[in-house]
């Protein structure tokens, strides 16, 4: 009895001995952490923005961002400006635009990149119409009957009169304008990317007005290189009226896969038989339940076979291609109208219903040849030209939180925006960099939401990029996943030279990644990381050792606007690629870069 009072005793004390060890080591370790937080803190170097001076002036401190420029060569000049440019596969695709003053023609020209160590190539796709399959064109042909006996009014070559307002309102058209099967040769126009397909919406035909195509988005299909279309579908199902924006030119155009899960396929199997409830179960009961459950997973034999004896061909025809049912949501903003205004609309078409849904409207004036493109699940926008004046507009970056309708918690139903916009705006001490302070100071544009703004801004004094109209403006994920906004090029004022500069904005990451960890390191250390605030980039040739590179500043790209660009996000070079574009003296340019950062 004694020896177990002894083994208690004891037992208690080395309890108590490591509860106070256990304490004392917390204790110690979190005052080292200090100690070597705050000694870190005092060695750590001070950031700062670096300060670029003149092109070609770089000094050997600047840590700042630096880029390369890449010819693209080994092709024939494809002169236009006023044209899109999109990237699939490896293969950049340009289609419309201007020439010297004219409209260019309706082919889908197609360059493939020097990536993965292939060699530059050139060639041209004439425009085609693709053609359904037998079963779809009856289908096709059956909806058209049906819906023309229904009185939906949406054969294409009525000619019917629409209601039309005042411009700038939204669209409402009962019959649709007699259109072709493949889209007419156009500049101005705006098109974004989806899967392996390029949608494409608006433009402006040779006589410079804006193309009525009753809010038609025309699909090119990058696997057979041919075009289809989309046309809205009726506002009321069975009914007549579609809403749609109005035909513009000189837009902007962004897409994303949201919304892509739509649950089960069009192919839906049915649930497996139940037995009804029975308060015992025979060895009948069971069989039969078993032989439910086995038709339900193994299916009809006589059409899949056996494992030892598949049908072949039973999945293929049972496949179901997500692209040709539709994901995704095609997001386009301002430009010119047909009466010759501007808009400030931003408008998106849910791909899988073919509706088109008004956003909020974006901040300032209405403007054209401005730019958008999408991070994640935030829309960024820049620049532009106000619509009655033509003044460039800047100082300022608008923004756009999108989120996904989600139903029964796993189903997304289509792209909504979240709140309204948020604007960074240019503080009145910062300056514009390489370019002439504006006489007046720019007008902060009202916010049209209440919440906190959720991009925090650095209040230092920083240079901006000047305002411009017809720029580079794309999103790119960095190494670490850090998200930032590339600007260059782009056009100042009527009578000053087109910008040759590239800037950066760094966004904070959204999600766990380790651009986030590395910020959140600097925060609590109380150094800056750079998000919210504007830096720019010192370029030089890509291949210092090219014989082009000799011949000074020929080996980079010479400044212009009106150009197209494209990201190079699923290519092993991340990168941005540009093309064309007016310069100094309304030449246009046929060469293409690629600027890698």
């Amino acid at each position: 009895m004694e020896q177990v009072k002894l083994l208690r005793r004891r037992t208690t004390d080395l309890l108590a001995n490591a509860q106070q060890n256990i304490t004392s080591t917390q204790k110690g370790f979190f005052a080292s952490a200090q100690e070597n937080l705050a000694h870190a803190q005092q060695n750590l170097p001070a950031l700062s923005m670096p300060h670029f001076g003149l092109r070609g002036q770089s000094s050997p401190a600047d840590h700042g961002p630096k880029g390369t420029w890449e010819l693209i060569d080994n092709i024939p000049a494809l002169r236009r400006s006023a044209h899109p440019l999109n990237i699939i596969a490896g293969s950049a695709y340009i289609f419309g635009g201007e020439l010297n003053g004219q409209i260019a023609d309706n082919d889908m020209h197609v360059v493939r990149l020097p990536v993965s160590g292939a060699s530059t190539d050139y060639y041209r796709i004439t425009a085609a119409a693709d053609k359904p399959d037998e079963a779809d064109a009856d289908e096709h042909g059956k909806t058209a009957s049906e819906a023309s006996s229904d009185g939906a009014g949406s054969e294409a070559g009525s000619n019917s009169p629409r209601f039309r307002g005042k411009g700038k309102e939204r669209a409402i058209d009962i019959v649709r304008p007699d259109l072709g099967d493949v889209p007419a040769a156009r500049a101005g126009h705006a098109t974004a990317v989806i899967g392996s397909r390029i949608l494409l919406f608006g433009g402006r035909g040779a006589d410079g007005k804006p193309i009525e195509e009753a809010g038609r988005v025309w699909v090119f299909d990058t696997r057979n290189c041919t075009w289809s279309h989309l046309d809205p579908a009726p506002a009321v199902m069975g009914g007549a009226i579609t809403i749609h924006p109005n035909a513009r030119s000189d837009h902007c155009a962004a897409a994303t896969d949201k919304p892509q899960d739509f649950g089960s396929s069009r192919t839906t199997i049915s649930s497996p038989p139940t037995a009804p409830h029975s308060p015992s179960s025979t060895p009948t009961t069971l069989r039969s339940r078993a032989q439910g459950w086995r038709d339900w997973a193994v299916g009809d034999t006589s059409k899949t076979g056996i494992p030892q004896d598949p049908v072949v061909g039973q999945v293929a025809e049972s496949a179901v291609d997500e692209e040709s049912r539709g994901y995704g949501t095609l997001f386009i903003h301002a430009g010119r109208l047909n009466n010759g205004s501007g808009s400030n609309d931003i408008w998106a078409f849910d791909v899988r219903s073919r509706m088109w849904t008004e956003l909020p409207s974006a901040p300032g004036p209405a403007r054209a040849d401005t730019a958008i493109c999408i991070s994640k699940s935030r829309l960024f926008r820049f620049g532009g030209a106000d619509a009655s004046t033509g003044e460039k507009l800047g100082g300022q970056l608008d923004y756009l939180h999108l989120e996904v309708d989600v139903m029964d918690g796993k189903t997304e139903v289509a792209v909504r925006a979240r709140d309204g916009w948020q604007t960074i705006l240019q503080r009145s001490t910062s300056t514009y960099s390489s370019t002439v302070t504006p006489s007046e100071p720019l007008l902060a544009s009202p916010r049209s939401t209440s919440s906190a703004p959720e991009i925090p801004v650095d209040n230092g004094v920083h240079p901006w990029p000047c305002p411009r109209s017809g720029a580079v403006f794309e999103a790119m994920t960095m190494g670490g996943g850090r998200e930032v906004l590339v600007l260059a090029f782009g056009e100042r004022g009527t009578d000053q030279p087109p910008l040759d500069d590239v800037w950066l904005f760094q966004a904070p990451p959204q999600g766990m990644s380790a651009a986030s960890v590395t910020a959140a390191v600097l925060q609590a250390v109380g150094r800056k990381t750079g998000e919210g605030r504007w830096a720019r980039v010192a370029t030089r040739p890509y291949d210092d050792d090219d014989d082009e590179a000799t011949k000074g500043w020929a080996a980079l790209p010479r400044g212009r606007a009106r150009l197209a660009s494209a990201p190079m996000t699923n290519l092993e070079d991340s990168g941005v690629l540009v093309w064309g574009g007016v310069g100094e003296d309304g030449e246009t340019f046929g060469d293409g870069w690629v600027l890698r950062l």
